[in-house]
């Protein structure tokens, strides 16, 4: 596997829509394992999205479908021993670990920022630990009555 020392950076324009299911991806990458958790998400699928995450037999509890409409991979950093250790959290990031920045368009327009830890394990890419950045602002609401 490449290993970079500094992150990579991809413009939003690479923003990917829903997979064609011939086009079906895998978890032999950090990129493919992505793909199928927001796909299952999109889906409503509780199974898919369980089966690309670490530790096997996570809790996740998938009420509705997401209506993700399309995501961008604004960030890919392959952490470096000296990276992992800057940050605190269960699993424990560790070097090989890939950390992914990714913009989420949702299908009423608006879109939110996502950080995904993945590691190997057992030569599949998994995700252990997700967070939402800060929520995005509310679009304004047309002033009532005006029109």
């Amino acid at each position: 596997m490449p290993h970079s020392d500094s992150p990579s950076r991809s413009p939003y324009a690479s923003e990917q829509p829903s997979a064609s299911p011939s086009a079906r991806p895998t978890q032999e990458t950090p990129e493919g394992t992505l793909e199928l958790y927001l796909q299952s998400l999109r889906l409503g699928d509780e199974t898919g999205v369980k089966a690309v995450l670490y530790p096997v037999g996570r809790e996740f509890n998938l009420d509705a479908l997401i209506p993700i409409d399309s995501y961008a991979i604004a960030t890919k950093q392959v952490l470096t021993t000296a990276e992992a250790s800057q940050y605190d959290f269960v699993p424990a990031p560790e070097a090989g670990d890939v950390r992914l920045d990714v913009r989420q368009v949702y299908e009423a327009g608006n879109d939110e920022m996502f950080t995904y830890w993945l590691r190997q394990v057992e030569g599949m890419w998994k995700i252990y630990a997700w967070s939402s950045w800060e929520a995005p602002p509310k679009k304004p609401e047309p002033p009532l009555g005006i029109g």
